[in-house]
């Protein structure tokens, strides 16, 4: 009897240290896991960060060119224009100058009878 005890003594030492091992194994994987799901969560998190941080540069960088790209259109267009009007002004100066019907010169030059008078009496021809 002394002996059966002494074996199932032994056996239950045997048992409850392969259990140990056993659950120390599993403690052990769940706290891999654990860690490895917060590190790949983490990761995840910066590399979205990163990500959208380029995608904002980008974003930012296309929209300035665009930007960039309009402002001078409309720079080019204002130049232009003012140009043309430089050009207009000059035309009707000399039709003032040379004594044409301000009627026939708002018509040919398409600006405003007001707008010809208004030239005349700046540049002294009226």
């Amino acid at each position: 009897m002394k002996q059966s005890r002494r074996l199932q003594e032994i056996f239950a030492k045997d048992f409850a240290k392969d259990m140990a091992k056993d659950m120390a194994k599993d403690m052990a994987k769940d706290m891999v896991k654990d860690i490895a799901k917060d590190m790949a969560h983490e990761m995840a998190k910066d590399v979205a960060k990163d990500m959208a941080h380029e995608m904002a540069k980008d974003m930012a960088k296309d929209v300035a060119k665009d930007m960039a790209h309009e402002m001078a259109k409309d720079m080019a267009k204002d130049v232009a224009k003012e140009a043309e009007d430089r050009g207009k002004t000059s035309v009707v100066l000399e039709m003032l100058r040379s004594k044409l019907p301000m009627e026939t010169i708002a018509q040919v030059s398409k600006f405003s009878l007001e707008r010809v008078q208004e030239l005349g009496r700046l540049h002294g021809l009226l």
